[in-house]
């Protein structure tokens, strides 16, 4: 089963150190990814990476139960798209990508058991996950083209667990 400190290593190279506030970022001041939006009571300015790991390993990697996924790297990949975006799209995109392989789980929004149980028993739902995702981020900056800007680190996030 995936380990919160295998995983962590991806959070830190994908969402990096600095305190940033990006021209039409939705999630606001952030850093190592934690945003003021998603985290309004956490002091951004001043967050250390020990403390927005706890905020990853009880916000994310425990409460969606990606310390289930066997393969690391999909526990990663996934982790990194619950970070970035709504956990219900993320949910969704991975069932997608579990139904694009030919099982048959509800596209629900809500990463459980059995969802859990068909990635465990597809390696191959990673290269799925990273097309369908790519797809998401596309198909937002069609929506919405002030969030071209954030398109390239979007896709270079999705790419690291490639």
């Amino acid at each position: 089963m995936a380990n919160f400190d295998d995983v962590k290593k991806y959070i830190l190279e994908a969402e990096g150190e600095k305190t940033s506030l990006l021209v039409g970022d939705y999630g606001g001041l952030s850093k190592f990814g934690i945003s003021s939006r998603a985290f309004p009571s956490v002091d951004i300015k001043n967050l250390t990476w020990d403390e927005a790991c706890k905020i990853y390993s009880d916000n994310f990697f425990y409460k969606y139960r990606l310390d289930l996924i066997a393969d690391f790297v999909i526990s990663a990949q996934v982790m990194l798209l619950f970070i970035n975006m709504n956990p219900d799209h993320a949910a969704r995109i991975v069932q997608l990508s579990l139904n694009d392989l030919g099982c048959n789980v509800n596209c629900d929004g809500i990463l459980g058991s059995m969802s859990i149980s068909e990635i465990n028993k597809y390696p191959g739902v990673r290269e799925r996950i990273t097309v369908n995702s790519i797809k998401y981020y596309l198909a937002l900056v069609d929506s919405d083209t002030s969030q071209l800007t954030n398109l390239r680190s979007w896709i270079r996030r999705v790419l690291l667990t490639a």
